[in-house]
């Protein structure tokens, strides 16, 4: 049933809200309107209040398809379609593209009931309904539609009904049409519905790829790289990665080969390069491709990549060691289930641990050998100062005692002259003798009281 903002008039949406058999029928009626250019502009096809800028090809193609060509109205519903999906997923212009796909459908135009049969899959302008899928599928499969050969397969694959696929993707396959090689070369790899055979896989892809088909080439490094179905090949490998990654037809494709690229840089012995590592992982967590990784389960993915970049900065592996962007990106990781990462944190947060014992031990070694020296300087300057005391000791004691020297000799010089001096006038004048002798002695007494006072 149409919600009120997809129909455009009143009596319409009050006949949908009445009557669900309407619904179907109101679904298959085309409401936009042509718009013709003027003066030389862009000319628009509207809907609602949606406006729409027509290509001359898409011109083409609406004039032919309102003139009922069936081929032309499938071929006008999928330039709605696109329209519909650059405008942020437009809900009234989906709706309007499956009404002119259901109008190609009607006249039995394969491409038309394959456009019908994906949208009822995909709830893509009309309700999902798996059974009206499968029936409008099967339609283009009897028409001849190798592309609806493929998506009939899908359909039976996710019913759980391999069986039923095997036919239709080899049929698909058989055809030349890439996507159904792809499917028939990925049931063969994982045995769906089939006996797995790895080579019969691999060659299946090699055809594809062939055709530039970007998911058989991401296929088929991952083949090379990991030696599904022929001899591993990790040049190959790479070039075909790197094909994947560059193009811009599939974002997830290209981001997870981005990541591929970035996980052999990493961890492959014989191609190891930590710069080209960091280089893919930084391209790959910068990629619009990102964002459909988590809508389409690939968080892992993130996840290894966060790893790469947070272990490069930890190891300082392809650039410089930084703990903090390190710590960044590890936690990212580990908190989308990397169990690497929480290792790689944990072992991070221990050797900052131990780096800060070291530290402390070594500022407290530090500080322990400069008490040490303090210490010994302490002890050889009270050492110098003691062998300064006792040299100036020995030097005042070695003063005096050659002061004593001297003094003693003065004394034996003045003793024998004043002897001599004595019997000098003994001999000579015999009679002041005693008056000589009594007047030195009062001098040599009085000399010994000045010496005893401390004058002499």
């Amino acid at each position: 049933m149409f919600h009120s903002e997809f129909a455009c008039e009143r009596k319409i949406l009050a006949f949908i809200c009445l009557c669900p058999f309407v619904v179907a029928v109101a679904a298959t009626e085309p409401i936009g309107k042509f718009v013709p250019s003027d003066m030389g502009c862009v000319d628009m096809y509207v809907v609602g209040e949606t406006e729409i800028a027509l290509s001359h090809e898409a011109v083409w193609a609406y004039k032919k398809a309102a003139r009922g060509d069936a081929a032309a109205q499938y071929e006008f519903a999928k330039v709605l379609n696109s329209a519909a999906h650059s405008l942020g997923g437009s809900p009234r212009v989906a709706c309007e593209a499956f009404a002119w796909a259901m109008r190609s459908a009607v006249q039995e135009d394969s491409g038309g009931e394959n456009y019908v049969g994906m949208a009822y899959k995909e709830g893509d302008g009309i309700g999902k309904d798996r059974r009206e899928a499968e029936r409008w599928l099967s339609k283009a499969v009897e028409h001849g539609s190798a592309k609806a050969m493929c998506n009939l397969a899908i359909l039976h694959i996710e019913n759980d009904d391999a069986g039923r696929a095997v036919k239709l993707a080899r049929n698909s396959a058989l055809s030349g049409y890439p996507d159904g090689q792809v499917l028939w070369g990925r049931m063969n790899l994982l045995g769906i519905g089939v006996s797995v055979d790895e080579k019969k896989a691999f060659g299946w892809f090699l055809k594809a790829s062939k055709q530039n088909d970007i998911r058989a080439m991401a296929l088929l490094a991952t083949c090379y790289q990991n030696g599904k179905g022929t001899e591993e090949n990790l040049t190959k490998a790479i070039n075909l990665y790197e094909k994947v990654a560059n193009g811009k037809a599939n974002p997830l494709l290209s981001v997870l080969a981005k990541g591929a690229l970035a996980e052999i840089y990493f961890d492959d012995k014989n191609a190891h390069d930590d710069a080209l590592a960091v280089k893919w992982a930084n391209e790959a967590l910068c990629d619009s491709g990102m964002e459909a990784l988590a809508p389409a389960g690939k968080q892992s993915a993130t996840a290894s990549m966060q790893y790469i970049i947070g272990l490069s900065y930890y190891k300082g592996r392809g650039v410089a060691r930084n703990d903090e962007e390190a710590k960044k990106w590890l936690e990212r990781a580990g908190a989308g289930g990397n169990i690497r990462a929480k290792q790689a944190l944990e072992e991070m947060m221990e050797e900052a641990r131990l780096l800060k014992e070291r530290a402390l031990a070594a500022k407290k070694a530090k500080e322990d050998a400069e008490r040490k020296r303090a210490e010994e300087n302490r002890r050889r300057q009270a050492e110098a100062e003691r062998r300064e005391r006792r040299w100036q000791s020995e030097l005042a004691m070695q003063e005096r005692e050659e002061r004593a020297a001297r003094i003693l000799e003065n004394a034996k010089k003045e003793y024998y002259e004043e002897k001599a001096r004595e019997k000098w006038i003994e001999l000579r004048y015999p009679e002041a003798i005693d008056t000589y002798r009594r007047f030195r002695d009062e001098w040599n007494a009085e000399r010994m009281r000045y010496y005893q006072q401390g004058y002499w």
